[in-house]
């Protein structure tokens, strides 16, 4: 377990990583014992349990023998980037500024150890059941949209907006016969809102990604049939299908089914800006589809266990809405390819990266 507490000064001049950087070869390193002895270890106790309690992790017990036994492991538990100095205490601020990394150690520490054993868990009880009107994506009966009575107009048309829903409107809707429910409203993400609605509508990276996937599913309209059949369902936050990784529950924006006789492919897709991402490949988030192939396999097995033929794929792609050259400096590539190997891929302007995600192109 590595822990990197250098500064991270980052100039990008041009995609050729031109500028300056503090990230330069620094070994990592373990605490010096003989200076935990000067450690006030009640304190970090403290903090520790603190912090256990905010994460409601009840089934965790530890002691201050337990939490110093950890750091003394050196190597085996943690590995630290940092100055040479801040782990050289001369002064009382530097003891407490010692104090605070051995406790960012041993919070890393307790949550990998945490995850660890939730995923255990989480693949010894992984089961298949039926998507029915009981998942959490169906909760909500009806769209509330709430509008200004100073637009009676706008009002009138919600007002006689009924099923299908195939006709446009002007609070945006869009129409796909493949999503498994109707309407899909849109966001009004302008300065002045007209409308706001519950569950909240589709951001435009979202609104982008269904009209792609229906042009893609209509232009490939013959390799989809009775035999191979094409869904899709927005994944409402909280509600949903939600994945717990680190220190938050993950819910992808939408799930996508590519359905044969003996087949389920469901994949996580997940369109979203980049921009904001601190550490690259290594984002839990992006290494999702990790997870995803060992469940998949699991399911599979059980299904087989039961004497079903279908198998079931997992897999997960977030969709950068952030262009490739503006993620190059987060990622050190903007290359299709190598983001495709980690499975990401940029929300293009002609719609191609829809194939890829299926697998098809």
């Amino acid at each position: 377990m590595e822990i990197d507490l250098l500064p991270k000064i980052e100039m990008i001049e041009s995609q050729k990583q031109t500028g300056i950087s503090a990230q330069s070869e620094i070994k990592t390193k373990t605490i010096d014992h003989k200076y935990l002895d000067l450690l006030d270890w009640s304190r970090i106790y403290f903090s520790l349990l603190e912090f256990r309690i905010l994460k409601s992790w009840n089934n965790i017990v530890f002691s201050k023998e337990t939490l110093r036994s950890i750091v003394e492991k050196d190597q085996a538990a943690y590995s630290l980037k940092c100055l040479e100095s801040d782990l050289k205490p001369s002064k009382f601020e530097d003891i407490y500024r010692l104090e605070e990394i051995v406790v960012s150690i041993l919070k890393k520490y307790l949550q990998s150890y945490h995850d660890r054993h939730k995923n255990v868990w989480t693949k010894t009880h992984l089961d298949v059941i039926k998507l029915d009107q009981a998942s959490g994506n169906f909760d909500f009966k009806e769209f509330k949209v709430t509008v200004n009575d100073k637009y009676p107009e706008l009002i009138k048309e919600i007002q006689d907006f009924k099923p299908p829903y195939e006709k446009g409107i002007k609070i945006g809707n869009i129409h796909f016969d493949k999503h498994l429910f109707q309407p899909l409203l849109l966001k009004d993400e302008g300065i002045s809102p007209l409308y706001e609605t519950i569950p909240v509508g589709l951001n435009e990276g979202e609104r982008k990604f269904i009209e792609d996937l229906k042009r893609y599913a209509t232009e490939k309209q013959t390799e989809f049939s009775e035999h191979r059949k094409i869904f899709v369902l927005r994944n409402l936050p909280k509600v949903g299908i939600g994945f717990f990784i680190k220190t938050v529950n993950y819910y992808p924006d939408f799930i996508v089914w590519i359905k044969t006789d003996d087949m389920q492919q469901i994949i996580f897709a997940d369109p979203k800006g980049l921009a904001h991402i601190t550490n690259g490949f290594d984002d839990e988030k992006i290494k999702l589809y990790e997870q995803l192939k060992d469940m998949g396999e699991i399911l599979s097995k059980k299904l087989s266990d039961r004497g079903e033929k279908q198998k079931i794929k997992l897999d997960s792609y977030v969709i950068s809405v952030t262009s490739a050259r503006d993620i190059q400096p987060i990622f050190h590539t903007s290359q299709p390819s190598t983001l495709l190997q980690h499975h990401i891929i940029v929300q293009e302007e002609n719609g191609k990266y829809i194939g890829k995600m299926l697998g098809g192109e």
